[in-house]
């Protein structure tokens, strides 16, 4: 994930007072969808080398960085437009929504400042107001053991003769 941010958003930071603003976009990509859905937590569309972000209201919060856990986020969007929903219901069994999250300035969005950062959508729950969903990673990688294949007596009994 990148963290080296841009001259421009640097000096907004450092600055008393700035009239940048920064934006979150969300990209939810899968091969059966016609077309990636692009999301802007903004109240206007944006332009980007990636195509047009459509204006969404969502919620997201960026996870914090621990060394002994992989990180989950909790999203909520609008349930305002059903189509996205709909989409990750019919996904077949298993297979998991690709979810890119980066955050640009709005003056200069195809300059990335915090991401990307690619998360799976583990779970989708809906109301009729919003969609709850977990994103995270799909392998369990901390857990995941090393070396991935044991030797054993059984399997090589050509190492233990």
């Amino acid at each position: 994930m990148s963290r080296n941010l841009s001259p421009r958003a640097l000096q907004s930071m450092l600055a008393e007072e700035t009239e940048e603003v920064y934006l979150m976009c969300e990209t939810l990509s899968h091969s059966s969808f016609e077309d990636d859905y692009r999301l802007v937590m903004n109240n206007e569309c944006i332009q980007r080398a990636a195509g047009e972000f459509q204006p969404f209201a969502f919620q997201l919060n960026l996870p914090a960085e621990q060394d002994d856990s992989a990180p989950q986020v909790q999203q909520t969007i609008d349930a305002v437009d059903t189509e996205i929903l709909n989409a990750i219901r019919t996904l077949p069994a298993g297979e998991r929504v690709n979810a890119k999250v980066e955050i640009v300035l709005a003056s200069q969005p195809d300059t990335v400042e915090v991401g990307p950062i690619d998360f799976k959508i583990l779970q989708a729950d809906a109301d009729a107001s919003q969609v709850t969903a977990t994103l995270g990673f799909d392998d369990d990688f901390l857990n995941a053991s090393f070396p991935a294949v044991q030797y054993t007596p059984s399997n090589s009994p050509g190492i233990f003769a």
